[in-house]
């Protein structure tokens, strides 16, 4: 048994590993086409059997040098966004499970929305909600949005797991949280990694570039996000339905 929560996000990320699978072995076998043919005097969207009319930014030279940085920059851009989407569905995940356990339990949370935080539920709230239902979705809408104000993943998940008292694997939370962490530093330090990342992930699969100090982002990489992230939310699952909070 899982939650309806879990069953689109399951589903949700196998389109999204099928999307990197496909994508990095598309680039892959484009990469191989290109530099077989090099030195040809064509532009890359000729030689992939592309028009200019139609794809003008492959209008680049079909040599070695050109090659490599457009195939670098478009691997580079697939697993940057592959990493934002993996965390969006992780949020979306964490939101929707928050107003399953809200429709079974509506205590669960309170503690969270004080009458007098910024997310309370106010009694002219309840009145303009008009119903049940509807009051306890909103209820679910601004947990998760004082969870994210938190304006940390870690911190968020652990005020989840302690609002919920579910027990999650140090091991399996830690190695969720350097890639979710990834996400942070490719919108707000142009994927460089800081001292607090490089504490984190100096036991993992990531490396840096120490010549600029970037993330080196692959496929291995981005697939092994993908598995991390959906063993912590299975765990997340897991735990909720055994402690019957949905």
């Amino acid at each position: 048994m899982n939650s309806k929560s879990w069953q689109s996000f399951d589903s949700r990320l196998k389109a999204l590993k099928q999307h990197l699978q496909l994508s990095d072995l598309a680039l892959t076998l484009a990469n191989k086409k290109a530099a077989g043919l090099a030195g040809n005097g064509q532009k890359i969207a000729e030689v992939l059997g592309g028009s200019l009319d139609t794809h003008m930014q492959l209008n680049i030279p079909n040599e070695k040098r050109d090659i490599s940085r457009a195939f670098i920059t478009s691997r580079n851009k697939l697993h940057e966004q592959a990493i934002i989407e993996l965390y969006g569905e992780f949020s979306n995940y964490v939101a929707n499970v928050i107003s399953e356990i809200e429709h079974k339990n509506p205590m669960r949370f309170l503690s969270l929305l004080s009458e007098n935080s910024e997310n309370g539920i106010k009694y002219k709230d309840i009145i303009t909600i008009g119903n049940y239902n509807a009051l306890i979705g909103e209820m679910a809408k601004r947990v998760f949005r004082t969870l994210e104000n938190k304006r940390s993943t870690k911190d968020l998940l652990a005020a989840f797991i302690r609002n919920t008292s579910i027990t999650i694997d140090n091991e399996i939370l830690e190695k969720a949280l350097v890639y979710l962490e990834i996400r942070h530093l490719i919108i707000h330090n142009n994927t460089k990694a800081d001292a607090k990342f490089k504490g984190m992930a100096r036991h993992d699969i990531v490396s840096i570039n120490q010549r600029n100090q970037k993330i080196n982002l692959n496929f291995t990489v981005t697939n092994e996000a993908i598995n991390a992230i959906f063993r912590l939310c299975k765990k997340i699952d897991d735990e909720i339905v055994d402690k019957d909070l949905i």
